[in-house]
């Protein structure tokens, strides 16, 4: 039901909580082009494990996993999930 899907998605992102407005660690960075990021955190709690993910042109795969300080990620994303770690006082 779309209405219901609607209701849902708007929850989920009434409330996100800003990570970090930065300048990316990026090996596809150059002297001329750089990447920038804007890392924002939609809880679990929200309702977003409600949700049926499907991989699109970006993706191959997608799922829901545990996350921790031992996976290696690509760029800076493994110091902005130890961001949301410490902002929800959760173990990293």
């Amino acid at each position: 039901d779309d209405v219901k899907v609607t209701a849902m998605l708007n929850q989920v992102f009434a409330n996100p909580i800003k990570i970090e407005d930065c300048y990316s660690d990026d090996p596809r960075n150059t002297d001329n082009a750089w990447i920038e990021t804007s890392a924002v955190n939609f809880h679990e709690g929200q309702g977003l494990n409600s949700f049926n993910l499907r991989a699109g042109s970006d993706a191959k795969a997608v799922h829901w996993r545990m996350v921790h300080g031992g996976l290696q990620l690509f760029a800076s994303h493994t110091r902005f999930l130890h961001k949301v770690a410490h902002h929800h006082n959760a173990y990293w």
